[in-house]
């Protein structure tokens, strides 16, 4: 083997382009800007809000003189009466009943206390006339 032909000759190399990258039109900046936006800024005005519900648990009572003086304790949860049954432990012979809910706004998270009732409030009197 001749040691001219191992060698390659400019000619014979194949070129080979570097792809380049194309400009970026408006409505790519665009989206790229909105995409951006929605999901970097949006979350950051998000509000939480729960429900806050009051509870009834009695002990049921087969006696219906003894009904009447039923002893029951008042429950103040984030989950209603159905959930309630399920998630605490609640004797067969007791009875979770819905009373009261109102709404909450902000994070329930850190155990934070529940925010008062809005309902229980009463409002200030207008102060009278001179």
């Amino acid at each position: 083997m001749c040691r001219q032909s191992a060698i390659l000759k400019r000619s014979d190399l194949v070129s080979f382009k570097i792809p380049t990258a194309k400009p970026i039109g408006r409505t790519v900046k665009y989206r790229i800007f909105l995409s951006a936006f929605l999901f970097v800024l949006l979350p950051a005005f998000a509000q939480a809000e729960y429900r806050v519900f009051v509870l009834k648990i009695t002990k049921k009572s087969a006696d219906p003189q003894a009904a009447q003086t039923q002893d029951f304790r008042l429950v103040e949860s984030t989950l209603d009466h159905v959930q309630y049954r399920y998630y605490y432990p609640v004797a067969a012979d007791e009875e979770v009943t819905y009373i009261d809910t109102w709404r909450c706004y902000g994070r329930t998270g850190d155990f934070q206390p529940h925010c008062p009732n809005p309902k229980g409030q009463i409002p200030a009197e207008p102060a009278p006339a001179p």
